[in-house]
């Protein structure tokens, strides 16, 4: 009744909330009458009725339609049932909230109060200004496993507390996440090591060793020639890939490592700047010294094996830096 209020007295006609109110009315009819079970096929089919005729507005809100039951739990008595609140807002005020405030709806995530945006992951990570800000506090050296495949990076990821592939999409589509997620697991040497893009969000202080370390094009190793001019390019710094290695490196360097190979699995398909294109990984397969190294992606689930260009491959670790 508010919504043709309003539309009577010229106002502008909140399209989403009238219809989320008529489906909260279905829902408690349902409720009243016994009909529990019954009511998210109802709603179903009456979202599917008004999509036809507002479809723009419904498509905003169909996730919070699909999962309504989140918002409410009753208890059956003799004469009556008893609508139980969710948190501090009733069955109604859930649903706004839900439709209004963006990515409530969607499954693995749990948006926290206070100021700002921010989101618990189900399995741990703290999600702030539309990027994981913080993963699980786990150990960054890990004992390698002899089952490192694909499977073994999307428990790694679990571990993390980082949404599953998938979900992260859906938190980007709807505004929590700024960009889908990627996890890298790298094993060498008797060490494994798992890394995430956007790392420097909780891990501000490695980050800056790492340009420190990366970005001055110092001349050392390498056959004598000079470096290229960074140990990788700025974009694969931030990304997974960057994290593992630079962990990589730092073992290598306190244990004098050289030559020998590792495996990296990543997944996600290399971007450009980690691919081919501009050689992220090549370069620091060599920054790192190593022989060989198997890299494995969805794209590519056999691997594809890297091996250093002439003359580029660390032969010291003398006045590394």
């Amino acid at each position: 009744t508010s919504g043709v209020d309003d539309w009577l007295r010229g106002k502008e006609l909140n399209w989403k909330r009238a219809i989320l109110s008529g489906l909260a009315g279905a829902t408690l009819v349902g409720f009243a009458s016994g009909a529990y079970p019954l009511v998210q096929p109802l709603i179903n089919k009456a979202t599917a009725a008004i999509e036809k005729h507002a479809g723009p507005v419904v498509a905003k809100i169909k996730p919070t339609i699909q999962n309504v039951d989140k918002c409410f739990g009753y208890q059956r008595t003799p004469r009556y049932f008893a609508l139980i609140k969710f948190g501090n807002e009733n069955f109604v005020e859930c649903l706004y909230a839900q439709a209004d405030r963006g990515g409530g709806s969607v499954d693995g995530v749990t948006r926290l109060e206070g100021r700002g945006k921010k989101y618990k992951t189900d399995d741990g990570a703290l999600i702030a200004g539309k990027k994981v800000a913080e993963i699980n506090n786990l150990p960054k050296y890990q004992t390698p496993t002899n089952n490192l495949d694909l499977d073994y990076v999307a428990e790694v990821r679990k571990k993390l507390g980082i949404p599953p592939l998938g979900n992260d999409k859906l938190l980007k589509d709807e505004g929590v996440l700024k960009a889908e997620q990627t996890v890298a697991v790298l094993q060498g040497d008797g060490v494994e090591i798992w890394g995430r893009n956007g790392w420097s969000a909780d891990n501000k202080a490695e980050f800056k060793n790492m340009k420190s370390a990366w970005g001055k094009g110092s001349k050392a190793g390498r056959d004598g020639n000079k470096r290229e001019k960074a140990g990788t390019n700025a974009q694969t710094w931030t990304h997974a890939e960057g994290d593992v290695f630079w962990y990589f490196y730092k073992y290598r360097k306190e244990n004098q490592i050289l030559g020998g190979k590792a495996k990296l699995v990543v997944d996600r398909p290399l971007c450009d700047s980690c691919g081919d294109q501009f050689k992220g990984v090549q370069n620091l397969m060599e920054e790192v010294g190593l022989d060989e190294l198997i890299v494995v992606t969805p794209d590519n689930p056999n691997g594809i094996v890297y091996r250093p260009r002439p003359g580029m491959r660390r032969t010291t670790w003398k006045e590394a830096d």
